[in-house]
């Protein structure tokens, strides 16, 4: 996929061992925490007219999960977002179960991986001290990434539906051109989603083709319009 290239040559390619340790090439979701997070926050919750999902970059600040290469390796988190694209972070947070995997490196972590509003704060605080720290960097390393619920939605009928696929796949990217909705620099950072496979291999063509047989023609045009794109939300939406 040419923007994972992009995100590579820009942000990989050339850099030092140690930033090149901190840029992820992607992170991945197990299919307990995507399954439990829509769950609680989009059928449990539903009287609180949650709108959608913001994807936080964060950095933990420690190493503990499988491929996590440096202290400051740029992760994610998923939080419940209301009609206006604002978190709550008292909501069911998750964060992702590993970093950079593959067909040839594949570590199946089940856990859910909750986070409190304190663990949220810490840990997008440490991701705009260490990467948002001057205007040109705020620029390019994204706060966060909103998506309609519609998308997170049909990720888990897909990954119910199809249970030897163990969760979702966010590769990093850049558009390299001005395409996104909140968008402000051409090498802007954002996220490419696809479901994985149990030996670790991303196929967003299985997603494509369930959307084709499961879902009526008004959601094709609202999924398709932003799946792998979404809002790469200003810093007014928080």
């Amino acid at each position: 996929m040419k923007y994972k290239g992009f995100y590579i040559g820009n942000f990989i390619t050339g850099a030092s061992p140690t930033n090149q340790k901190k840029h992820s090439k992607s992170v991945d979701f197990s299919r307990e925490a995507i399954i439990n997070l829509y769950s609680k926050v989009f059928i449990t919750d539903v009287a609180k007219g949650y709108q959608g999902i913001n994807i936080h970059f964060i950095a933990f600040g420690k190493r503990f999960l499988p491929r996590h290469s440096h202290n400051d390796q740029i992760g994610l988190m998923i939080t419940a977002a209301d009609v206006n694209c604002k978190t709550d972070p008292d909501e069911f947070n998750i964060s992702n179960n590993s970093f950079n995997q593959s067909s040839l490196q594949n570590d199946h972590t089940p856990s859910t991986n909750y986070c409190s509003r304190d663990e949220l704060d810490l840990f997008k605080g440490n991701y705009v001290r260490i990467y948002r720290n001057n205007t040109t960097r705020e620029k390019l390393y994204t706060k966060y990434v909103h998506h309609d619920k519609i998308i997170i939605e049909y990720f888990y009928r897909f990954l119910i539906a199809y249970p030897t696929f163990k969760g979702l796949r966010f590769d990093f990217a850049c558009y390299n051109s001005r395409v996104g909705c909140g968008q402000v620099d051409d090498k802007q950072i954002t996220l490419m989603i696809s479901p994985v496979r149990s030996d670790g291999t991303a196929d967003l063509t299985a997603f494509l083709n369930f959307l084709k047989e499961k879902v009526n023609d008004n959601d094709k045009v609202k999924i398709y319009n932003t799946l792998n794109h979404g809002s790469l939300c200003p810093n007014y939406c928080e």
